[in-house]
């Protein structure tokens, strides 16, 4: 790649404060050809008017004062993936102003994006399916009493709601002679206070 090129791709990348996350994949191949073929022309060797360019470039648009730029944080950040050497951009090479990670606090400091992961539908409903019943296997000697339980509470419950309405129904037609001759074997046990004080009991813990 030619200086003017090398330096059209810099200016483009201080202007913009470096490579903006939703690009970043897009753009990271070019930018870290671009570092490459920089290197390549420092070792060359540069005339001080190309050299004047660089640093301008980079002066202009990120002050010394500012060490959480997100530019400087890429660029530092691309040589050392190509396994450059940090020594040749300081000596020979000066207008990067590289902060030392120290200095940038933590919530200011650039970090490589995440690469996106779409998962499917149909993948992620088969997965918690399968989680489901992993867990519900670890846990199955555990859940299975309590389900006996609850149908044991659900029958109870449907005997009592039969038997309030039988009590409905001799409460309806008590009254009526024919009826209590009918159903005088029902009635009957209701004649003693213990057993209506035992039925009392049993519908009011419905």
């Amino acid at each position: 790649m030619k200086f003017e090129k090398v330096l059209s791709s810099l200016k483009t990348f201080f202007k913009n404060d470096g490579i903006v996350d939703h690009v970043y994949e897009m753009e990271k191949p070019r930018m870290m050809q671009v570092v490459q073929s920089l290197h390549a022309l420092l070792l060359q060797g540069l005339s001080p008017a190309e050299r004047n360019e660089i640093r301008c470039a980079q002066e202009i648009r990120v002050p010394e004062d500012c060490p959480a730029r997100r530019s400087l944080q890429q660029l530092h950040f691309f040589i050392k993936e190509l396994r450059l050497e940090k020594a040749v951009w300081s000596n020979v090479f000066r207008f990067i102003n590289f902060p030392l990670q120290s200095t940038v606090p933590r919530y200011l400091r650039w970090m490589e994006p995440k690469e996106l992961t779409k998962v499917k539908k149909k993948q992620l409903i088969t997965s918690y399916a399968d989680s489901l019943l992993h867990s519900f296997k670890e846990k199955e000697h555990i859940i299975l009493p309590k389900i006996k339980q609850i149908e044991i509470i659900i029958k109870k419950q449907e005997e009592l709601r039969l038997q309030i309405k039988q009590f409905e129904y001799v409460i309806e037609h008590i009254h009526e002679e024919y009826f209590c001759a009918k159903h005088y074997h029902f009635i009957r046990p209701w004649m003693t206070r213990q057993q209506v004080t035992r039925d009392s009991i049993k519908l009011d813990n419905v």
